[in-house]
């Protein structure tokens, strides 16, 4: 998968909520209820996209689907609507960088969740490109079921590195070698694997995805750990370029004399 600065990301990767519809006469106007979670036929084509999506790295897991749920929340989409216009408004509709990414979590927050979104908390609020890493957050129910959220997710203009939004949603500015204030931060800039927004309206979660399967046996390091050491690469690396740099200036400048 490849990000852009200038362009949106690529066709392949690309799963955008454009063409994703939504059934409005599902949600009743003054219900108490602002959302319904509508399961899919597991012979529809949108069950089999989601489920293959999945299963692409959880089959190994030996994950086994019970239901793919949609979320119908009109007032929600319509502030993540309203957030894709300003993003696109302020870094042209090419830069949305619009991906669909899973974010695992606990049975008893499914419902805020498909209520007002992924709420950013402590750095922001994570996701992932496959599936395997957001499982290792999860937790069962009382009936050995687990939940994980498929998300539609803005990035916007992304940074690597630790997510430190002294203030999101400026552009990225370069302070000698050191990245600071963009939309999300991601853990690498080819092929990311880790998403953090800090605008809980960056995100849709459009399924949520009930299933089975064992604990997570080879739990991987932490989002945040994960960020956290890509801070540091890229600091690293950014250095060394600096000093390179440095070097050569002072090459060119002995040649002269």
């Amino acid at each position: 998968m490849v990000l852009q600065r200038t362009g949106d990301v690529t066709s392949s990767s690309c799963r955008c909520l454009d063409s994703w519809q939504w059934s409005p006469d599902l949600v009743v106007p003054g219900s108490t209820q602002p959302y319904v979670r509508v399961s899919l036929q597991p012979t529809a084509d949108e069950y089999k996209t989601v489920e293959s999506m999945f299963m692409a790295s959880m089959a190994s897991e030996g994950a086994v689907m019970q239901r793919i749920e949609k979320v119908e929340n009109p007032n929600l989409l319509a502030r993540y609507q309203s957030k894709k216009a300003a993003l696109s408004e302020r870094l042209s509709p090419e830069c949305i960088n619009e991906v669909q990414a899973f974010h695992g979590t606990t049975p008893d927050c499914v419902d805020g969740i498909c209520k007002s979104s992924v709420i950013p908390y402590g750095k922001g609020a994570y996701f992932a490109w496959t599936a395997i890493r957001s499982h290792c957050y999860t937790e069962e129910d009382a009936d050995g079921l687990r939940y994980m959220i498929l998300s539609h997710v803005m990035l916007g203009y992304w940074t690597v590195g630790e997510p430190r939004p002294l203030k999101p949603g400026l552009p990225v500015i370069l302070r000698g070698h050191h990245l600071t204030h963009g939309d999300s931060a991601i853990d690498q800039a080819h092929n990311p694997h880790v998403f953090v927004t800090w605008d809980q309206y960056q995100s849709y979660p459009s399924y949520v995805i009930v299933y089975r399967a064992p604990d997570c046996i080879h739990r991987q390091l932490s989002v945040q750990q994960e960020v956290m050491q890509a801070m540091k690469k890229w600091d690293k690396d950014a250095k060394k370029r600096a000093r390179h740099s440095r070097r050569r200036k002072d090459t060119a400048s002995c040649a002269i004399m």
